[in-house]
């Protein structure tokens, strides 16, 4: 996503994942959601958070000033609950 653009499509969301070498289960848990909800997000059954989209923009600032890697750790908890929460 680029600063201005509409919301993550599933497509984009889908891009995303696989580029960081990611199955769905990995993803799931790296954002601190269950494997259905990455599945209901990439197939377009389900609308993809803001925060999903706050998430690869953090991640590719921190790529971008050097910070190569993101666990799940590295997620706040509040951000965990809204994703888990469908916000």
């Amino acid at each position: 996503m680029t600063k201005g653009s509409k919301r993550m499509t599933p497509r984009a969301l889908k891009k995303w994942r696989l580029r960081l070498e990611m199955t769905q289960d990995s993803f799931a848990i790296w954002l601190g959601v269950s494997r259905s909800t990455v599945n209901r997000w990439e197939g377009g059954l389900q609308t993809i958070p803001k925060m999903v989209e706050l998430v690869e923009r953090h991640y590719h600032k921190s790529v971008e000033s050097g910070f190569k890697e993101m666990r799940p750790g590295h997620l706040p908890t509040l951000l965990r609950l809204d994703l888990a929460d469908g916000n």
